[in-house]
C-alpha cells in the first residue's frame, strides 16, 4: 500500500500548480490564444497538458505554501513577469 503524507501531497500539488499558473498566463495573454476564437476549455486544456510535461522537469521553488501570503506573493510576481505584447 501507498503511503502519502499531508505534507508530501502539498509539495506534488505545488510542483504542478507554480508552472501551471504561469503556463496559463502566458497562454491568456499569446497572440494565438489571447483571442475570443480560441475558447477557454482549449486553453486550459492546452496549459494543464504543458505543465504535466514541464512540471517533472523543474526544479521545485521552495518549500512555501501556496495559499500563504508568501505563496501568493510569488503568484503575482509570476504573473507580473510575463510581458503583456
Amino acid at each position: 500500500m501507498v503511503s502519502i503524507s499531508s505534507h508530501e501531497l502539498i509539495n506534488l500539488i505545488a510542483a504542478f500548480l507554480w508552472p501551471l499558473t504561469r503556463i496559463l498566463g502566458f497562454i491568456a495573454i499569446a497572440p494565438p490564444f489571447g483571442n475570443n476564437g480560441v475558447p477557454v476549455q482549449v486553453k486550459l486544456a492546452l496549459g494543464v497538458f504543458l505543465a504535466m510535461i514541464v512540471a517533472p522537469m523543474i526544479d521545485p521553488i521552495q518549500d512555501v505554501d501556496m495559499l500563504s501570503i508568501t505563496g501568493i506573493m510569488i503568484s503575482i510576481k509570476i504573473t507580473s513577469n510575463v510581458p503583456s505584447g
